[in-house]
């Protein structure tokens, strides 16, 4: 006798996210996230206990439950925007966004494109004279482009003459406009040594910019063309901003070789992303599993998870990895009944980044690791959350939840071609890992990952024959002594 049996290629995990106020509550008419993964872990954990009763048969007595959680880790891999609300959640913190419209209903978030200008019905004043913006989703495929603001108003965002071409249809939902940056005048944006490093300008105020350029943020200054990047080559690149003024924006890490370049007849391009640091803001997740491929759809759902953990992996020659460790408190069990009022938002559709093509920039103390004699054959970096559970009196499944202190490890492990990083761990260096992680065609969006402040405890044995010799460089992460954080995360919209 044989039948067919659900496979684990027709499920479907989603959630839905909560902040710290609604723990301990269900979701009222939940719109589920699809969450694409390769694992998924969660599951139920009750706890069972035994009557001390003694029965005069020689039998154990009966069992009672006594609490109910859930806890396990899902793996995915690496995509942009697939993974921000975790994001968020493992940092404990939340993203400081750019300005961005984005149509939800049909012609009215933005209504009209002339050839000089955008109608929106609000937001339109966080839009800067000297923003770059990213338009997408509109019907004239020549109006989704990168462009300059010139002004802006609550309801117009204006741009230079003939920027568009004038919109007849609707503008459609999805449509959008964001900030990914700003540019220079001619010749305006000036790099300088003096002082220390930094970016100057005359008529840019760099104070006005937003959410991109505050202290702790990387930009990626210098576009595609000659005429949007400085002639000196090392002026262009990763740098990371470490105070902000209204005609000078200074840098703590540069490219080496950053040197004085005028910018003369230059309209100087500067990629800006949303941040996030680590802080203390709570989330929580309550997740549905959808097991289709048989008679009758059956659902299962967890609640109140927390990330406790976070591990990203970068192995050479293979795609980048991620895995998130969950820990909660209840559990539905699995039936044929769906959550009332429940809808499905789908996934982005971004793809898989690998080692291979989608890391765009990797250093340990500001030297590469990307080619010549330290190149990284895999890293990692490790977040935990230190999250206690405690069964309290009261309904199944109620428990006294910690979350306890951020703390952030990992590997840096490289070929031993000088003794530069087995050094570190004996001088005990200061040092720091950072790395863009991003695709490589289209808009080129990505991740900036920055452990700015870690010490090194790295050693190299001597293993058999005929094998490369290795430094293991696992690291621990400490508070930036100017920073104040731990760790930090870039998310770029668009880089040339």
């Amino acid at each position: 006798m044989s039948g067919l049996v659900p496979s684990t290629n027709q499920t479907k995990q989603s959630y839905v996210r909560k902040a710290a106020a609604n723990y301990g509550v269900r979701p009222t008419n939940p719109a589920w996230q699809e969450f694409r993964n390769g694992t998924f872990g969660l599951k139920a954990s009750p706890v069972r206990g035994r009557s001390n009763d003694r029965r005069g048969d020689g039998q154990a007595a009966g069992t009672f439950l006594t609490d109910l959680s859930n806890a396990g880790a899902i793996g995915t891999e690496l995509k942009f925007r697939h993974l921000d609300d975790l994001f968020e959640a493992m940092m404990k913190s939340q993203w400081l966004t750019q300005a961005v419209i984005q149509v939800v209903t049909q012609d009215i978030e933005i209504s009209d494109v002339s050839t000089t200008a955008l109608t929106v019905s609000a937001g339109g004043a966080a839009f800067k004279a000297g923003h770059l913006t990213r338009t997408l989703g509109f019907p004239t495929a020549g109006n989704n482009k990168i462009a300059r603001v010139a002004s802006s108003t609550g309801t117009s965002i204006t741009y230079p003459a003939a920027t568009f071409t004038a919109e007849s249809a609707p503008i459609p939902v999805g449509a959008s406009v964001r900030v990914v940056g700003f540019q220079g005048a001619s010749g305006d944006l000036v790099a300088t040594t003096t002082g220390g490093n930094a970016l100057t300008s005359t008529a840019l105020d760099f104070t006005t910019l937003g959410n991109g350029v505050g202290i702790g943020r990387w930009v990626l200054v210098g576009g595609s063309a000659a005429g949007d990047k400085f002639a000196i080559a090392a002026c262009n690149g990763w740098a990371r901003i470490s105070a902000v003024a209204a005609q000078r924006l200074s840098f703590d890490v540069v490219p080496t070789g950053f040197a004085t370049d005028a910018g003369t007849g230059k309209t100087i391009a500067v990629y800006t992303g949303d941040f996030m640091a680590n802080g203390t803001t709570i989330w929580a997740f309550d997740w549905e599993g959808q097991q289709t491929g048989v008679t009758t759809s059956m659902y299962e759902y967890f609640y109140d998870t927390l990330v406790n953990g976070f591990t990203m992996t970068l192995p050479g020659g293979k795609e980048i990895t991620t895995s998130f460790d969950f820990l909660g408190n209840q559990a539905d069990p699995i039936g044929i009944t769906r959550y009332a009022g429940s809808t499905d938002t789908a996934p982005p559709t971004f793809g898989t980044m690998t080692c291979t093509t989608n890391v765009g920039d990797l250093t340990e103390g500001g030297v590469t690791l990307m080619g010549g004699v330290n190149c990284m054959s895999s890293g990692s970096i490790k977040i935990a959350n230190n999250i206690g559970r405690e069964p309290v009196a009261g309904p199944l499944g109620a428990s006294a939840t910690n979350v306890g202190a951020f703390t952030v490890t990992g590997n840096i492990d490289t070929y031993l071609a000088d003794p530069s990083i087995m050094a570190k761990g004996i001088n005990n260096t200061l040092s720091s890992f950072t790395t863009f992680t991003g695709n490589n065609s289209g808009d080129k969006e990505g991740y900036r990952w920055d452990v700015p402040a870690i010490r090194l405890s790295p050693d190299s044995e001597v293993g058999a024959s005929n094998q490369a010799r290795k430094v293991s460089g696992p690291f621990d992460a400490e508070p930036h002594p100017t920073l104040g954080y731990t760790m930090s995360i870039g998310r770029f919209w668009y880089t040339p």
